[in-house]
């Protein structure tokens, strides 16, 4: 595997972070409990089944546009499996952005919803980002930890947004469609699929750790089958800080800080940004 010494510099310094603060967390856990606010809350309108059913519905859309980047072509000298290009990420990019609007329109027609149902609210934002920051580091040491040992099977099977940009004749027209992607659209509508929609609906029914549980596993499982296990770590975080703060600021802005991370980190080894 390539390196890089930029991203290198980067990883060792955000393990360190890492490492402090996980330190620092059990030192006060052991001590006195963590303290943590719990954001007053209530239990969402809809239930399981409309949660259920309103992910099948947008996963169907999802389903559909994937399918249409598989009926195009790849690019020149790339492999088969390459199947993107600009046009179709930017249909990608319009789909996300109609998942977003459809959402909370499917919540809406079965049961009667609030701002607050989503996570969204005037006040507080600013210790949103703190807990987000927070759950960036914190998600550092596990992801790292369980990724090493994967890292051959990582390299068998690379992200198709890494190979677009890599058999790309020009990086600086991709990228930034491909940033849009990676750190404000991916994160904007798996937060709302999986912490909001489903992690909401299931602290309905269930105890709270079972529902963040759950859904960690079925965020880790809809990516590549070799990001399953480093993915769970940052999703149970994720899960845990939703449940704290019910902030779908709180949990976008960590999903995409970490996504940015990964992204810069893979763009310099790859050379792809020289």
């Amino acid at each position: 595997m390539q390196s890089d010494y930029r991203a290198g510099a980067l990883t060792l310094a955000l393990l360190a972070a890492s490492t402090g603060l996980w330190i620092n967390l059990l030192r006060q856990g052991f001590r006195s409990g963590w303290s943590w606010p719990l954001q007053p809350r209530r239990d969402v309108p809809w239930r399981p089944w409309e949660a259920v059913a309103t992910i099948l519905i947008v996963l169907i859309c999802i389903g559909a546009v994937v399918q249409q980047f598989a009926a195009g072509g790849a690019p020149d000298g790339a492999p088969e499996s390459t199947v993107f290009d600009i046009r179709k990420l930017q249909l990608f990019a319009g789909s996300q952005l109609a998942e977003l609007a459809l959402i909370p329109l499917i919540l809406g027609i079965w049961c009667p919803c609030r701002w607050e149902d989503f996570g969204l609210r005037r006040h507080g934002w600013q210790t949103d980002l703190q807990f987000a920051i927070w759950g960036v580091l914190l998600a550092q040491l596990p992801v790292h930890l369980l990724e090493y040992p994967l890292q051959g099977w990582r390299a068998e099977d690379p992200h198709p947004m890494l190979e677009l940009l890599k058999h790309s004749s020009n990086h600086w027209q991709t990228l930034p469609w491909i940033a849009l992607e990676v750190v404000v659209l991916a994160p904007l509508v798996e937060e709302l699929l999986f912490r909001v929609v489903l992690q909401g609906a299931l602290e309905r029914e269930i105890p709270a750790v079972w529902a963040i549980i759950l859904t960690a596993a079925a965020f880790a499982c809809i990516h590549q089958q070799a990001d399953w296990l480093p993915l769970f770590p940052l999703a149970l975080i994720l899960g845990y800080i939703y449940y704290r703060r019910r902030s779908y600021i709180a949990v976008v802005v960590l999903h995409g800080l970490f996504n940015a991370i990964s992204l810069l980190c893979a763009l310099w080894i790859t050379k792809i940004i020289p």
